[in-house]
């Protein structure tokens, strides 16, 4: 990503502190020169005894930036956002995004051409194998303070590590397994 503050570029990953433990961090490094050097890790979320995970960036305005991850800080996996109001210098705000009660992780996240955020993720209860996982979608129109579940895109189940899409038009595409699926929005 471009960082908004200087024009760097950033990298956000997930980091685990010990192999199959249950804490992992979503650290930050900054590259000034396209990426032939970076800086050191900057730790941008780190609960302990939660896998926080797969981040991803949009900016909402300004130098407000928004990171949806996954976490296990409920007791099981849940999306989660954390705002930067600095260009992702500090980050604050943790929010629950989506919780099904058993696991929502996987999240994808992009803003729309009219200032409105759609998060995907994919979900399944307890007791179904993640290989039945279905993709679902949530909308929020105010920034992230609240969030309303979108049609889903595949209402059949058997859908892993999906995406979402944005075109330059602002049409919205939903990426699972191979297939590619204009979302259906709300007006």
């Amino acid at each position: 990503m471009l960082m908004p503050d200087t024009g760097e570029l950033g990298a956000l990953y997930a980091r685990e502190l010990v192999s199959g433990g249950p804490t992992q961090d979503i650290e930050l490094r900054r590259s000034s020169d396209g990426g032939k050097t970076w800086s050191a890790a900057q730790v941008v979320s780190h609960r302990t005894n939660s896998r926080d995970g797969m981040p991803g960036v949009v900016r909402l305005d300004g130098l407000t930036l928004m990171m949806i991850f996954e976490g296990t800080d409920l007791g099981r996996m849940a999306v989660r956002t954390l705002t930067s109001p600095d260009g992702g210098r500090t980050w604050q705000n943790r929010a629950l995004v989506h919780d099904n009660g058993a696991y929502s992780g996987a999240p994808y996240l992009v803003r729309l051409l009219d200032g409105r955020l759609v998060a995907s993720y994919q979900s399944h209860p307890a007791n179904i194998p993640e290989a039945q996982s279905t993709f679902g979608c949530v909308l929020s129109p105010d920034n992230g303070q609240a969030w309303a579940d979108l049609p889903m895109p595949f209402p059949e189940t058997g859908h892993l590590w999906n995406a979402l899409f944005r075109a330059e038009s602002g049409t919205l595409f939903a990426l699972t397994g191979g297939q590619l699926r204009r979302a259906l929005l709300p007006h």
